[in-house]
């Protein structure tokens, strides 16, 4: 789906003129935004630009988990309050600021104006709205009671989000423990046990513990290469995170 630029002049309550700009579907949304807004609209005047078709383009989900509780909870409760979901998607999707979310909403509307069921129009957008939800909201659908069924998906995704919060939380005090001694027992190996080798060097005829050695062993090589390891070790992070 594809949004269109408009320009506007408007006045606000305190009678202050507005220049702004916006992507709607067409200039009844455009106007409809505006006066939801309490505006007096003075001009509206489509445009086009180029620089406004690249920034269309957007990369992986635009709807982060927070984003997507308020949104079933602003939508359930306006269905629960016995507004037409075609309806509510119209208001939801004039409300929003954010202009990426706004596409969304809009798609959702106009899909959803088209004829495909609520269910079918998320089924599209399998980045943003997983695929239980869209089983659930088809049992909301076939059931009647679609309202309560966005409503309870919004408590299980809300309760989701919060245990892993709890756990990202428990786990990161261990993790840079984990990562403390991992760094001091590299700067051993690297700085302290090479310094000392000269020391069990000058015992002649000394032998010194296989365990001994092996740490040696591995300061040597760890301060010959350790660029190299360093370096290694931030690409495999990297690609773990």
């Amino acid at each position: 789906m594809e949004l269109r630029n408009y320009k506007y002049i408007a006045a606000n309550a305190e009678g202050k003129t507005i220049h702004g700009k916006i992507e709607a579907l067409n200039r009844n949304v455009v106007i409809k935004y505006l006066q939801s807004k309490n505006y007096d609209i003075k001009n509206i005047t489509e445009f086009r630009s180029i620089l406004g078709k690249l920034d269309q383009i957007t990369f992986g989900s635009q709807l982060t988990t927070k984003n997507l509780i308020f949104f079933l909870k602003q939508l359930g409760s306006l269905l629960n309050a016995g507004v037409k979901l075609i309806s509510a998607l119209e208001l939801l999707s004039l409300q929003q600021e954010n202009r990426v979310q706004r596409k969304l909403y809009f798609e959702l509307y106009q899909q959803i104006n088209n004829g495909l069921t609520f269910s079918k129009a998320l089924s599209k957008r399998p980045k943003e709205f997983p695929n239980l939800l869209v089983q659930m909201v088809e049992i909301g659908e076939i059931s009647g009671e679609l309202g309560s069924t966005v409503i309870k998906m919004a408590d299980y995704y809300e309760h989701q989000m919060k245990l892993t919060t709890e756990i990202k939380a428990a786990l990161r005090m261990p993790l840079i423990y984990l990562a403390a001694a991992l760094l001091i027992s590299a700067g051993m190996l690297i700085f302290v046990f090479p310094n000392i080798t000269g020391l069990f060097a000058s015992f002649e005829g000394a032998e010194l513990p296989g365990i001994t050695q092996m740490f040696l062993n591995v300061g040597i090589f760890m301060k010959e290469y350790a660029l190299i390891i360093f370096g290694a070790l931030i690409v495999v992070a990297g690609i773990f995170i």
